[in-house]
C-alpha cells in the first residue's frame, strides 16, 4: 500500500478531519457548493460523504457533471434522496436555460457540489448567480499540520509509517498542506513509495517540480482552478508586480502579513523571478482597472455599513426588499468594475442584519463572499462590528436584560462590572448571538479580544517597508446595551472595552471602528471614548449608523491633522434615495502622509458613482487630506530601522 496521487483515496488512508465531512452533510440538507482549487481533495471528500450517506444515495460515486447539460439531467432523473456533483465549475458552459432548469430541480432537494473557485467569478451567468445564492458555499482548505502528519504516515492504512516531525514539518511546508502534492512528494522521494520518506532538500524540490511540468502538472491545474484575478495576482507575483496576495489566502496559498507564499513549492514555481508560464488560457479576460494618479497607496480599504440583509421580509415591504437587493448588487458590481486596487482590508461597521435573524446572516454571508471575491481579496480581510440591528430584540426584551439595560443606563460605568463577570457578560452578549456565530464560520481569523469575544477585539500590524509604522485596527462594540428603547445618548461604552488602546503608542495609527458616532453614545461614555482617543494621538474613526448617502470625514477633537472621523453612507438605508459606501487609502506623497477618501452614492439607473455633488474629488473620486503621523518615507533609514 502506497500514497494514493490521484483521485480519490481509500477510506483507511483518508486523513481529513472527519468533522468536515460531517459539516457538509448538515449543510447538504440544503444544498451546499464546496469550493476549493485544484489537488485540494474535493472528491475524496465527496466519496467520504457517499460512504456516509450509505442507502439515501443510490450510486457509489458523484455525477461528475461536463458542459452537456443532458446527461446529468439523465442521471438525476434516475436518482433518489441526496445528490452530489463532482467538477460543477462546467456549469460555467451551459445555457442560461438549463442553468434555470437545473435551479428549479435543487429546490427542495438535498445536493453537495464541488466545484473550483473558477465558478464564483462575478461575471458568471446570472442563472447561475441564483442558483448559488440559494445555497451554501463552503471554502475546502487545505490539510492542517496534524492532518499531513497523518497522511505522510498512513496513520490509519494497514502499513502505517514511522516518519520524524521535522520530516512532517518540512514536507507540510513544502506543500502547504495539498494532500495530492504531499502524496506526489512522498513518492519522488523513495524508491518504492511504500517506505518512510526523508526532509526534501533544496535539489529535491526543484526536480519534483520539473517531474511533474510535463504530465498531469498540480501547479498548472491549481492556477486554471482560480478566479481570472487570482490567475493575475501570480502572474504578477511571477514578474514581480509588487501585487498584494491576499485574495489567495482563503485557498491555502499564501499566509502572513503581508500575504507570502505558503508552501515553498508554490513560491518556487510562481514567486518573483521564475520561469513558469501558465499553459492554460483563462475562461475570462480579468478586468483591467485604472490605478489612480499618483504614488501608490501603502494601506488601502472598504468601508460599508448598514447592509439591512433580510429588509422588506413582510409583505407590505416588499419594494424594500427589492431595492435592497438593487443597491447591494451595484456595490458589487461597483467594486468589481472601478475600484483601483484590490483592497487590504474591508470593514464593516455593523447592522449587517435587518432584524438580527440566522437565514438574514446566511444572506449576508453570500454575498460578502462574493464582494470580496469581486475585490480581489478573500473573506480573511473582512473586520466587523455589530450594530443595534444585528441585536436579537426579542432576547432583549427579555426581564433580566431589560433590568441590566435599566441599571447600565442609570449609571453607564457599571457596564465594567457587567462585562467583568462572566454570567452578566454572557447574559448581555446572548441577544448577539446569531451575529457571533455568523462572523465565527464567515471569518475563522477574525481578531478576538482580552475575553476571547468577538465583540470588542483589536489587531496589531507591525511596521513594513511600505507602511514604515505600527498600524492598529480596533473594534468596539456599541450595542452591550441595546434594545426596543434605543435612541440617541443611550448607547454605552465603557473602560474595560477600550483597554486595547493602552497599547497604541503615539506613534501608532489607529484605526477605530463603531457602529455608532460618539454624537449617539450616552454623554459619559463620549466623553470617556473621545478622551481615549485623545490620548492615542493620530488616529482614524470609521462608523456608521447614519442613514444618508452623504458619508462624512469631519476633523474632530482640536487636533489639527491627526484625527479623522469617516461615516460611512448607509450600504442599504431606509429611504431609496439614500444609499452609499467608500473606498479608502493612506499613502506618502510629496514627503507627507496623506488620508485618501472616496464616497460612492447609489443613483438610480446608473448605479454607484463618486458623489460628486457634495464633495470636491479628483478624476479617480478621491479627496486627499494630510495625516500627520510621526512615520519615515517608505523605504528611508528611519523606517528600516522601524521594520527591524
Amino acid at each position: 500500500m502506497s500514497w494514493c496521487i490521484h483521485g480519490p483515496v481509500d477510506k483507511d488512508e483518508d486523513c481529513r478531519d472527519t468533522a468536515v465531512t460531517q459539516r457538509i452533510l448538515r449543510l447538504s440538507e440544503r444544498g451546499v457548493v464546496v469550493v476549493g482549487p485544484s489537488r485540494i481533495g474535493k472528491t475524496s471528500l465527496l466519496h467520504r460523504v457517499i460512504e456516509s450517506l450509505g442507502p439515501r444515495f443510490d450510486s457509489p460515486r458523484p455525477i461528475h457533471l461536463s458542459s452537456e447539460s443532458k446527461d446529468t439531467f439523465a442521471r438525476m432523473e434516475k436518482a433518489t434522496g441526496w445528490l452530489v456533483f463532482d467538477e460543477a465549475q462546467h456549469l460555467l458552459d451551459w445555457s442560461p436555460r438549463a442553468l434555470g432548469e437545473l435551479h428549479q430541480r435543487l429546490k427542495d432537494r438535498p445536493f453537495v457540489m464541488a466545484a473550483w473557485p473558477i465558478l464564483m467569478r462575478p461575471d458568471a451567468p446570472v442563472e447561475l448567480q441564483r442558483l448559488l445564492e440559494d445555497v451554501s458555499i463552503e471554502t475546502l482548505h487545505p490539510l492542517r499540520r496534524e492532518e499531513t502528519a497523518r497522511m505522510v504516515r498512513r496513520a490509519w492504512s494497514h502499513a502505517p509509517l514511522a516518519c520524524e516531525d521535522d520530516v512532517v514539518e518540512a514536507l507540510h511546508r513544502a506543500t502547504a498542506g495539498f494532500p495530492n502534492l504531499v502524496a506526489r512528494l512522498c513518492r519522488f522521494l523513495t524508491s518504492t513509495g511504500t517506505e518512510a520518506p526523508s526532509a526534501p532538500t533544496d535539489g529535491e524540490l526543484a526536480g519534483f517540480i520539473d517531474s511533474v511540468e510535463d504530465f498531469d502538472d498540480p501547479f498548472q491545474a491549481i492556477y486554471a482552478s482560480l478566479p481570472p484575478r487570482m490567475q493575475q495576482l501570480l502572474d504578477g507575483a511571477r514578474i514581480s508586480t509588487g501585487s498584494s496576495l491576499e485574495a489567495l489566502r482563503q485557498y491555502g496559498l499564501v499566509a502572513g502579513s503581508p500575504a507570502s507564499f505558503n508552501g515553498s513549492l508554490f513560491g518556487r514555481v510562481w514567486g518573483p523571478g521564475s520561469t513558469w508560464e501558465p499553459r492554460v488560457s483563462r475562461a475570462a479576460p480579468a478586468v483591467v482597472r485604472r490605478a489612480p494618479s499618483g504614488p501608490k497607496p501603502a494601506l488601502t480599504w472598504l468601508h460599508l455599513s448598514d447592509l439591512h440583509f433580510g429588509a422588506g421580509e413582510q409583505q407590505r415591504q416588499q419594494k424594500h426588499r427589492f431595492n435592497q437587493e438593487v443597491v447591494i448588487g451595484a456595490i458589487r458590481q461597483d467594486v468589481e468594475k472601478n475600484l483601483p486596487w484590490i483592497p487590504d482590508t474591508l470593514f464593516v461597521t455593523g447592522d449587517i442584519a435587518f432584524s438580527a435573524k440566522p437565514e438574514q446572516y446566511q444572506q449576508a454571508a453570500q454575498w460578502l463572499k462574493k464582494l470580496v471575491e469581486a475585490a480581489g481579496t478573500s473573506t480573511a480581510a473582512l473586520r466587523v462590528v455589530p450594530g443595534n440591528h444585528d441585536v436579537d430584540r426579542s432576547l432583549a426584551g427579555e426581564p433580566d436584560v431589560q433590568g441590566a439595560h435599566e441599571a447600565i443606563r442609570r449609571k453607564p460605568g457599571a457596564i465594567d462590572d457587567h462585562l467583568h463577570r462572566e454570567r452578566s457578560r454572557k447574559l448581555l452578549g446572548d441577544k448577539l448571538g446569531a451575529y457571533v456565530r455568523f462572523l465565527e464560520e464567515l471569518v475563522p481569523n477574525h481578531p478576538r479580544g482580552a475575553d476571547d469575544l468577538l465583540l470588542d477585539w483589536s489587531e496589531q500590524h507591525d511596521p513594513t517597508t511600505e507602511l514604515p509604522g505600527r498600524v492598529w485596527f480596533v473594534g468596539l462594540c456599541s450595542v452591550w446595551v441595546s434594545d426596543k428603547d434605543d435612541a440617541e445618548r443611550k448607547l454605552i461604552i465603557g473602560e474595560r472595552q477600550l483597554r486595547a488602546l493602552q497599547e497604541v503608542k503615539e506613534e501608532d495609527l489607529l484605526l477605530l471602528l463603531t457602529h455608532h458616532p460618539p454624537g449617539w453614545l450616552h454623554p459619559d461614555a463620549e466623553d470617556l471614548l473621545l478622551e481615549r482617543m485623545m490620548e492615542r494621538g493620530p488616529h482614524l474613526h470609521l462608523c456608521g449608523h447614519v442613514h444618508v448617502a452623504r458619508a462624512r470625514a469631519l476633523r474632530s477633537l482640536g487636533i489639527s491633522r491627526e484625527s479623522v472621523r469617516l461615516v460611512a453612507g448607509a450600504g442599504h438605508g431606509e429611504s431609496s434615495e439614500q444609499h452609499g459606501y467608500a473606498w479608502g487609502a493612506l499613502r506618502w506623497n510629496q514627503g507627507r502622509w496623506e488620508l485618501g477618501w472616496a464616497p460612492r452614492v447609489f443613483v438610480r439607473g446608473w448605479g454607484m458613482r463618486p458623489d460628486l455633488n457634495r464633495y470636491n474629488l479628483d478624476d479617480e473620486g478621491f479627496a486627499w487630506t494630510p495625516l500627520e503621523l510621526k512615520w519615515g518615507e517608505p523605504g528611508s533609514s528611519r523606517a528600516k530601522k522601524e521594520v527591524g
